[in-house]
């Protein structure tokens, strides 16, 4: 057996709709035996079922060096209220307005992302590892979320 790694974030919104990470890796799979990208867009099946059943806007996900990556960019009407952004194990960011004093960033070092801010899914969980200010208003917090191993029966 194989393993995939995928985020507590992205394993609970699958968790939601039923979905396990062995179907997901299934379907890019397939995409990369037809020559195609290792991601499953905003049009593909996973991400529409997530969007359809859960309410996050889920444009994307896909597959990098054994793990399963997800983003989303959530919207209230045609505003864009946060963004979270799996790019690599090491590399996952959280965007949202917001205006806060240096001495509150340095104090929500090391907590989860629910102490800056509520997703309403476990990248709530996520801990935050830095936090970079915008001058247009906005936040952008790295953060460090759960990573969970699961065998994948793809073929090698």
């Amino acid at each position: 057996m194989i393993k995939l790694w995928v985020s507590h974030p992205l394993a609970d919104l699958l968790d939601r709709v039923g979905l396990l990470p062995d179907y997901v890796d299934a379907q890019l799979e397939e995409r990369i035996e037809k020559r195609a990208a290792a991601i499953l867009g905003y049009g593909d099946e996973v991400p529409k079922k997530i969007r359809t059943e859960t309410g996050f806007e889920v444009v994307a996900i896909s597959r990098a060096h054994g793990r399963l990556l997800v983003h989303i960019e959530q919207r209230k009407s045609e505003v864009l209220r946060w963004t979270y952004r799996e790019h690599s194990r090491n590399h996952c960011i959280f965007e949202c307005p917001g205006i806060m004093p240096n001495t509150y960033q340095a104090s929500l070092l090391g907590k989860p992302l629910a102490e800056l801010a509520k997703p309403g899914f476990a990248a709530s969980e996520a801990i935050i590892e830095s936090i970079v200010p915008f001058a247009d208003g906005w936040i952008k917090a790295h953060v460090a979320p759960i990573w969970r191993q699961f065998e994948r029966n793809r073929r090698s």
